[in-house]
This record gives C-alpha cells, sequence and structure tokens, in this order.
C-alpha cells in the first residue's frame, strides 16, 4: 500500500507543477541511478514564457514495486457431519482472490501459499502460479476445502500468501465437524418376569424402559411357542409398556416386547429398537396340594442319659409346595392325644436324654403349597419312634468294660516300644482321659519313649466320663530300654568349655518356650553352616509351656544380624517329630531370608525324621544368572507377557523331605519398594525336578518394618521375587477360574497334581463355586482362624448350608487337610439335604447292601457316614476290606467324589489330556475332564 501512494502523490505533484502553463512546456521528473526522483520545471517570464529549466527543491523520494491484497481476510466453511465424503467438501469449498497493486507492467514473483496453526493438516489449498500476478495480470484466484475424515470438533488454522520481495498476506480459516448423532437404542431396565398362574387369574407382563434422546418410545408386544424372540406373532393392539395375558387356555406361551425409538432430530439414524426377554406364562389347571410322602420313619433308640439322639423324618412331594414339620411326644405308642412340643418344626428332633425312661414321639409333615388353586395344605403322619434312655452309670460301666489299649504288631502289654494307642471317646459317647505314671516314658497322648538302659514300668490310668458320672481303670505295661544294662558312672573330663550357641523357640508374643543348641562351622570364607537338631526333650519342654499358655503356635527364631549364614540345616528327629504330630502345635520358622509356616496336619503323614534345608542365595552372580533363566524360560515368557523383569530382595533355595503338603511361604520384599512394584510382583519358582512355575502371591507384614510376599507351596525349590511391569495380572494358580461353573482346575504350570492333598477351605470353596456358580456372596466371619483366609466367605457359606462345622465354635482349621471320613461325611450332609428336596437323584435311592471296613470302628464318629457313602458308591475303600479315615483327600479322589454329588455326566470321549501329569491311562482321567470341562 506504500508503493501506491507514492505512486499517487508523485503524479499529483506533476499535476500541480504543470498546472496553469501557459505553453506546452511541462515539468519533467529525472530518474537518478540511485532509484530516486529529481523534479525540474521551466522558468517562467512575466509574460508566462519559458526562458530554461530549474531544479525543484523537491526531497527525493524512493520508487516502491508493487503489492497484493487476499480477500475475503477471512473464510468460514459450512458445517459438515462426521463421515463427509470429498464431493461434500468441493460444495462448500471456496475461493480467496489474490488483487495486484501497482502498474499493470509490474511483476509479483514467487507467490507462495502456506498453512499454519492448529492441526496444519485440516485443509487442502491450490497452488499459485510462479507468473500468477505477472505483467499484465491484474489477480488470480485460490480455492481451498477441508480435508476429508476429520473428527468432529472445530479446526482453525492460517493461510499464509508470500512473495519475493517481503510481502505476505493472511487469511483466517475455520471449519466445524458436527458429530454423527443416531437414534438412542432403549435401555430396558425391567424385564417382562415368568408368570406361573391358574386358569383364568389375572397375569400382566410389563417392561420399563427409557431413552436417552428425545425420540419418542413405541412398543409392540409379541407371543411365540418357543422361548425366543425370533419369530413371534405380534399382538394386535398391546402397543403399551404393560400387556394382560389371556390365560382362559391351560398350557404355557412365551411373550417379548419390542421397543422403538424414533427421533427424527438426529443427523444419523432415526429409529433403534431392542428385543425385551421373553417372559413364560404357563397357565395351570386348579388343583389341591399333594399329600407328602414319607421315604424314611423315625427308628426306635436305646441310648444312655445325656447321650445325644436324633430322630430323622425324610418326606417329599412333587407338587412344589413346601414341607413344614411339629413334633409329638406320647407316653403310649399312638399318633392320637400326643403333646406337641414347642419349637420343634424341623425334619429332625433332638430328643432330650436328661431323665432315664422311655418315650414316644411322632412328627406330622404339613405340605403347604400356596401355588395351587384349591385346598393349599395336605399332612401325613409318621410312624411312633419308641426312645428308651438308660442311665449314666450303666453307660460308664459298659464303656469301661470295654476299653483296652491298643499295641502295635509286634508289641504287647509286658513288651512296649512303640506308641500306644489311647482311645479318647469309650463306648456310649463316653469321653476317657489318661494320666501316666511316668510321663518322661509314656506320655498321656501314648507317645513312647524308651529309657536308653533298662526297662520301665508305666502305670497308666483311665478316667471314663459320661456327664456327671466318671470311673477309672488301670493298666501296667512295660517299657524296654534300648540297652538290656546300666552304664558305669563316667568321670568328667574338666575341659575349657564355652556356653553352646541357641536359638530361641518362642510363643506370639516372643515369650521363650526353649532354647535349642546350634552347631555352628565357619566356612573358609568366614561364612556359617548352622546345623539345628531338636531333641525329645526340647520337644517335651516346648509343648509343655505351650499348654501351659493356652498357645498353639511356636516360633522357631534363627536371626543372622552379621549376614553371615550360608546354610541352615534344622532336623527333628522322629521321636520328637511324634510329640509335635500328637499336639496340635503349628512351627513357623524364621530366618533373615524366609518365614515357613508348616500346619500341625501338614506333618501329620511324616513318618521319618524331618529336616529342612534352606540355602540363601548371596552372591550377585547367582542372582543374576536366576534372573537371566527367569527372563529367557519359555513358560515364563508365556505365563508373564514380557521380557522385562526385576529380581527384588534375595532368592531362596529350601530343600526339605515333607512334600505334597500345604506350606505357607513368606519372602521379605525391599524397604524401598514402590507402590507400583509392590502391584506387579510374581514368585519364580525353580523347581528341583528342573520345572518352572511363576505364581502370585500376597503383600503381608514380614517384620515390624518389613513387608514380604507370602504365598502357598506343596513341594520345595528356589524361590525368588520378580518385578513384573505388566498390565494384566498373572492368575494365581490355586484360584479356580470358571467359564461356568467348573469348581476346580489346573495349575499354571500344566499340571493338575492330581496325588496333591486337599484342604478344608479348598473343598469348602469347591462346594460353595459349583452351588452358586462362582458368585460366593460376602458374609460375617464366624471363625476366628478364617478372617484373613481367601476362603473365608465359601467356608461361612457352606457353613449355613449345613455342611461343614468348625472344628470347635471358633475354629475352622482352613489350611488343615481334608481326612478320607471328613469327606464322607460333608458328603452324606450334601445327599441328605438334596434328597429332602427331591428323589431324583442317583444317590436318593436306598442302598441294597451295607459296607463294613475293618479300620472303622463301630462306634467312630464317622462311621454311619462311611458305611452309608460306600454303600451308595460314591467313595470306596483302599481296598475290600479297609477305608483309611484319617488318610488325607487327594485332589483325584476330591473330584470323583464331587462329579457324583454334583450329577456331572463323565466326558468319556475326550481322549486329549488337559494336563501334562494326568493321561489317559491314570485312573481318575475321565473325572478330571469331566470337572473342568464339563460346565464350560
Amino acid at each position: 500500500m506504500k508503493q501506491k501512494i507514492v505512486s499517487i502523490m508523485l503524479s499529483c505533484m506533476l499535476c500541480f507543477w504543470t498546472f496553469g502553463l501557459a505553453e506546452s512546456t511541462t515539468a519533467s521528473a529525472i530518474v537518478n541511478s540511485d532509484k530516486t526522483l529529481l523534479v525540474q520545471q521551466p522558468i517562467m517570464k512575466k509574460n508566462y514564457h519559458v526562458q530554461g529549466l530549474q531544479t525543484m527543491p523537491v526531497t527525493k523520494m524512493a520508487i516502491s514495486g508493487p503489492t497484493f491484497t487476499a480477500s475475503p481476510a477471512t473464510v468460514t466453511f459450512s458445517n459438515l457431519v462426521q463421515g463427509y465424503r470429498s464431493n461434500d467438501t468441493l460444495t462448500i469449498q471456496q475461493y480467496i482472490t489474490l488483487t495486484k497493486i501497482g502498474l499493470p507492467s509490474e511483476v509479483i514473483s514467487n507467490v507462495r501459499a502456506s498453512l499454519s496453526g492448529g492441526a496444519s493438516t485440516s485443509f487442502i489449498h491450490g497452488t499459485v502460479p510462479l507468473d500468477t500476478l505477472g505483467a499484465g495480470v491484474g489477480s488470480t484466484v485460490l480455492n481451498i476445502r477441508p480435508k476429508v475424515g476429520l473428527a468432529p470438533g472445530t479446526y482453525t488454522e492460517t493461510l499464509t500468501l508470500t512473495a519475493d520481495g517481503g510481502l505476505s498476506e493472511s487469511v483466517q480459516i475455520s471449519f466445524t465437524v458436527n458429530p454423527l448423532i443416531h437414534a438412542a437404542t432403549p435401555t430396558i431396565h425391567s424385564q417382562p418376569s415368568t408368570k406361573n398362574v391358574f386358569e383364568g387369574e389375572l397375569a400382566t407382563l410389563s417392561v420399563n424402559a427409557s431413552i436417552s434422546d428425545s425420540g419418542t418410545l413405541n412398543y409392540q408386544w409379541f407371543s411365540n411357542t418357543v422361548d425366543n424372540t425370533s419369530g413371534g406373532t405380534p399382538i394386535l393392539d398391546a402397543n403399551s409398556a404393560s400387556y394382560t395375558v389371556p390365560t382362559n387356555t391351560i398350557g404355557t406361551t412365551y411373550y417379548y416386547v419390542g421397543l422403538i425409538n424414533t427421533n427424527n432430530n438426529v443427523n444419523g439414524t432415526k429409529t433403534a429398537s431392542i428385543f425385551s426377554n421373553t417372559a413364560q406364562v404357563t397357565v395351570k389347571p386348579i388343583t389341591d396340594a399333594v399329600i407328602p410322602l414319607i421315604h424314611s420313619q423315625p427308628l426306635n433308640k436305646t441310648v444312655y442319659e445325656e447321650e445325644n439322639v436324633i430322630l430323622t423324618v425324610d418326606a417329599s412331594v412333587n407338587d412344589g409346595g413346601n414341607l413344614s414339620y411339629q413334633w409329638y411326644s406320647h407316653t403310649n405308642n399312638s399318633t392320637m392325644g400326643g403333646t406337641l412340643i414347642h419349637g420343634a418344626t424341623n425334619a429332625s428332633y433332638t430328643v432330650p436324654t436328661n431323665v432315664s425312661g422311655t418315650m414316644y414321639y411322632y412328627v406330622v409333615v404339613t405340605n403347604t403349597n400356596l401355588s395351587v388353586g384349591g385346598v393349599k395344605t395336605a399332612t401325613a403322619i409318621s410312624n411312633v419312634a419308641q426312645v428308651t434312655v438308660k442311665s449314666l452309670v450303666t453307660a460308664v460301666t459298659d464303656a469301661k468294660a470295654a476299653l483296652t489299649i491298643g499295641y502295635t504288631a509286634a508289641d504287647n502289654v509286658l513288651h512296649v516300644t512303640q506308641p500306644l494307642q489311647l482311645a479318647t471317646a469309650g463306648l456310649h459317647d463316653t469321653a476317657i482321659s489318661w494320666t501316666s505314671s511316668n510321663p518322661s516314658v509314656i506320655q498321656p497322648n501314648g507317645v513312647v519313649m524308651r529309657p536308653t538302659y533298662g526297662d520301665s514300668s508305666v502305670t497308666l490310668t483311665a478316667t471314663i466320663r459320661k456327664g456327671s458320672v466318671t470311673d477309672t481303670k488301670i493298666f501296667t505295661v512295660i517299657v524296654k530300654g534300648f540297652n538290656d544294662f546300666t552304664p558305669s558312672p563316667m568321670i568328667e573330663e574338666s575341659v575349657n568349655t564355652r556356653e553352646p550357641l541357641t536359638i530361641t523357640m518362642a510363643m506370639g508374643n516372643d515369650q521363650m518356650v526353649s532354647r535349642v543348641e546350634i552347631k555352628r562351622v565357619e566356612n573358609a570364607d568366614g561364612t556359617w553352616h548352622d546345623t539345628i537338631t531338636f531333641t525329645t526333650q526340647n520337644m517335651i519342654e516346648m509343648l509343655a509351656k505351650l499348654t501351659e499358655n493356652n498357645a498353639n503356635t511356636v516360633y522357631m527364631l534363627m536371626p543372622d544380624m552379621l549376614d553371615r549364614i550360608s546354610q541352615i540345616d534344622i532336623s527333628i528327629p522322629r521321636n520328637a517329630l511324634t510329640l509335635l504330630q500328637n499336639s496340635d502345635v503349628h512351627l513357623i520358622m524364621e530366618t533373615q531370608g524366609v518365614s515357613i509356616n508348616i500346619s500341625n496336619d501338614s506333618l501329620d503323614i511324616v513318618e521319618e525324621d524331618l529336616y529342612f534345608r534352606i540355602i540363601p542365595i548371596k552372591t550377585q552372580a547367582a542372582q543374576q544368572a536366576i534372573e537371566e533363566r527367569a527372563r529367557i524360560e519359555e513358560q515364563v515368557k508365556n505365563l508373564v507377557g514380557v521380557t522385562t523383569i526385576e529380581l527384588l530382595g534375595r532368592p531362596m533355595k529350601i530343600e526339605t523331605n515333607l512334600q505334597n503338603r500345604p506350606v505357607t511361604l513368606t519372602l521379605p520384599l525391599p524397604s524401598a519398594i514402590t507402590q507400583q512394584q509392590l502391584e506387579h510382583l510374581v514368585v519364580y519358582i525353580e523347581h528341583s525336578d528342573g520345572t518352572k512355575e511363576v505364581i502370585q502371591g500376597q503383600v503381608v507384614p514380614f517384620d515390624d518394618k518389613t513387608s514380604g510376599l507370602q504365598f502357598d507351596v506343596d513341594k520345595f525349590s528356589t524361590f525368588s521375587t520378580l518385578y513384573v511391569p505388566e498390565d494384566d495380572p498373572i492368575e494365581p494358580p490355586n484360584q479356580e477360574d470358571t467359564i461356568q461353573v467348573p469348581y476346580i482346575k489346573g495349575y499354571a504350570d500344566g499340571t493338575f497334581r492330581p496325588d496333591m492333598a486337599v484342604t478344608r477351605a479348598q473343598i469348602a470353596s469347591m462346594f460353595a463355586r459349583y452351588v452358586t456358580n462362582n458368585n460366593i456372596p460376602e458374609a460375617t466371619v464366624t471363625f476366628a482362624d478364617t478372617e484373613e483366609h481367601d476362603a473365608k466367605n465359601a467356608i461361612e457359606y457352606v457353613r449355613t448350608m449345613g455342611l461343614f462345622n468348625g472344628i470347635s465354635s471358633t475354629t475352622f482349621n482352613p489350611n488343615g487337610t481334608m481326612t478320607r471320613a471328613q469327606m464322607a461325611t460333608v458328603a452324606m450332609r450334601w445327599i441328605e439335604a438334596n434328597c429332602l428336596e427331591s428323589h431324583t437323584a442317583a444317590f436318593c435311592l436306598e442302598p441294597t447292601t451295607d459296607k463294613i471296613f475293618t479300620d472303622v470302628a463301630p462306634n467312630d464318629w464317622a462311621a454311619n457316614a462311611i458305611q452309608q457313602i460306600s454303600a451308595l458308591g460314591i467313595m470306596t475303600g483302599v481296598d475290600s476290606a479297609t477305608f483309611k479315615p484319617n488318610s488325607t483327600l487327594t485332589r483325584a479322589q476330591a473330584v470323583k467324589v464331587l462329579n457324583r454329588l454334583f450329577e456331572l455326566e463323565l466326558l468319556t470321549t475326550v481322549d486329549t489330556a488337559s494336563f501334562t501329569d494326568v493321561t489317559p491311562a491314570h485312573w481318575a482321567f475321565y473325572e478330571i475332564q469331566t470337572a473342568v470341562k464339563n460346565s464350560q
């Protein structure tokens, strides 16, 4: 613009200078070599004749080149909807006019266009030829349009036009993409529900739905002969949110409703529809409640005072009604004129036995069926059961006569070398306690500690008790010594000794209960190799102190303040171990690098000296080697999904002969560990058999200052804590992940471990998982030892079902192994509960024969359950004569029992093994295949 103004001023000045001249001579302008202007005009006479030229004292003026303008200065495109196409942008493209300002002959060179600001990629513009504003060209047009595929939003950029000589013009450009909006799909908040009605009864179906936009919601109801929302028949005039079903015809019809949202205000699809679920409407004929059918009658009982007596009745109805019970007592054998027993309203009744004599009992079973159209109740009366209660004195006398001591095959009363079997329960549910005249030789639990020299005579006194009546029975036995002679006294030499090294055995309150001596050897590199061997005296002293303080957990504290221990060997000889096994004490071994928690149940099958060897992996080279093996191990990569791992803390190698028993380990974590690391920890296990495994643990306190990673194992190896920075957590192997309701699965390493013992918590979880379809509700904890247990909700669920009881009112022992006797008892409770509701299951049939086992006494607490479950064929003996009630239940055995109880059809057509350790040759192959696949 400045150049234009200069040109205009120059023209005006020349005009001014020439204005009014009489002659044709005019002023002239001379362009100097520096491109400045010098103006000359004629020298005029008075008569206006020219006398010559003179230079005007005009300031030199710079001569400038041409410039240009761009219009319009602002370009706004019409809005388009998301998903627009290239043709749409052509219809809204606009043009920018470039106009040259200057002489027509002047040239503007190298005109260029560029975009800036915003995404700088949202628009497309045309090109400007280099000679666009050349000589003789006064203007040109540049087209511009939005790009295709822009997301919803407003895009603003600047188009800059430049040319040689520093010329520049800019245009502001903006464009808005509106989102594509379809009509909203209706949301159904409540579905039409199934109806069971009687002929002529009112039945109304309804649906509750809404839409999230401003559309209009319409309804159309359909009927169908099958349970499907396809192929139904539209119902005339059924166009509202509710529909009254015709009930004049007996039978079953399925109904559903289609919901359509129409919204003409959206720029996308203007209708959206959805079908409701089908609702089954069954119209039944009017009938009366069915009379209950009694399958098993209450039986006659002969018991002793204060003995537990339960009468039961097994009844059912097939019309879907609810059974209720009312028991009556009578002094005569009659069902007429009995006395109603208040509160006795269950299928079983516990008879009072505090007074000796004979009474008669019967129960009235009532079926209440509010769903029938006629008479809604019907009753049946059981047979009379005669209950005779004998005196406690007779019970104790009979129990005393039957009481004996159990010896091993080679022992007898005059030759005792092995533990004695001292019964704690006798005939007629009497309780028996024992005292020993010499507990250092025979303990009250029957543990025998033979003298080193000579035999020892020991008197054992049994106290038989039932209620307030007690009696005693005395036995005297001879315990054989290891040697038949008594050594001569030895003269002890005086030597320079120092007090031996010891470790502390303590209770949970850090109170010491015993000290155990350490044998320490210093290695050539200055590290220590410690050996710890329990003596029988250590164990007696420790257990006595625990009993005195009513404690059942002992801690073996093995500090290493100087970090010099390279290996710890722990040995518990058989004699000392037997004492521990016969107690209810749990053992926790604590070192600087690991805490080993062993429940008493995990020790019960060890029949030899127990040993542990604990080796911390301290050298950097060894730790790096473990980390490298974990990084490249194919199985680990498959499980973890990443190759970036970091070893945290110190790996621990643990060797022991305690195998296939659950043990809880806790590895300490670094004190500086971050929250990110805490959320992505796994345990990498290198088993001694060459296999590898990755499992997750639970972060728990290790000591007052340090956290630890806790996990359960059943075989021992090298254990390392890894930080694995991944998005998805590794599933713990002991979680039974289900698609539908497979109540058990294998482990992450591809094994099933069929011979591994199962715990009480695991069996409880399998039952709860199956019954609830893996939706176990949260519950208030009843038992003190399950508050922190992962299976606490499952335990409470099966407790309320009546399947499990605690071992006491406050203790469940979740990590205790499940015995075969316990499984038989739980299985029978399941059968009894299911057969009360329905008799369709095969196990509800009465067994034709009884099965008797030589190792199950008639008065054994689980004898009835074992006899019934074996007669049904659900559990069998380990051979034709023995059941082994106290043996632990394995995973394979558990699967076989549960498949029967859950009535799963055996899959015998699947021959591809799901687990590496269960081949088709395994006896439980098809059982395990069924358990993990049948419900999927």
